[in-house]
């Protein structure tokens, strides 16, 4: 039969995971509503960026089509160059507002301490479905 402790750490971990999953929801929701920007110094040129589009839009002003092409080529990949910057940094910021810590996609979690975790999590669950073949064992047994 399963232990009260084994109960309610199986029960926190549900919970948990629940919470991970709304979390989860939540934030993609909202990261589909992203959008970055950057607009020249002069503010004649302006692009935006989302998630779903990469370059959703580019706003030039006819008074910038004076500038020689190669001007305005530039301009134009350095403003995308930032607009997507934007909505990286973003994006980001929402992860870390959802899950309620900075977030690095480019840092590696301390191993050890990720197997461990699994390796915690691993055993209760086996010692649950244990616990949960031997009350169907008694069920059965009773009948």
């Amino acid at each position: 039969m399963a232990s009260p402790q084994r109960s309610a750490d199986f029960g926190t971990l549900a919970a948990d995971a629940h919470e991970r999953v709304r979390r989860t929801e939540r934030l993609r929701q909202e990261l589909a509503t992203i959008t970055g920007t950057a607009a020249s110094d002069d503010g004649l040129v302006r692009v935006r960026c989302t998630p779903l589009d990469g370059v959703a839009g580019i706003d030039i002003d006819p008074r910038a089509l004076r500038m020689a092409s190669s001007e305005l080529g530039g301009t134009l990949v350095r403003l995308i160059r930032e607009a997507h910057q934007d909505m990286a940094a973003q994006m980001r910021q929402a992860t870390a507002d959802a899950y309620g810590l900075p977030f690095d996609p480019d840092a590696v979690p301390d191993p050890q301490a990720l197997r461990d975790r699994l390796t915690g999590a691993s055993a209760l669950a086996r010692d649950t479905a244990g616990d949960a073949r031997a009350l169907v064992e008694e069920i059965r047994r009773r009948r």
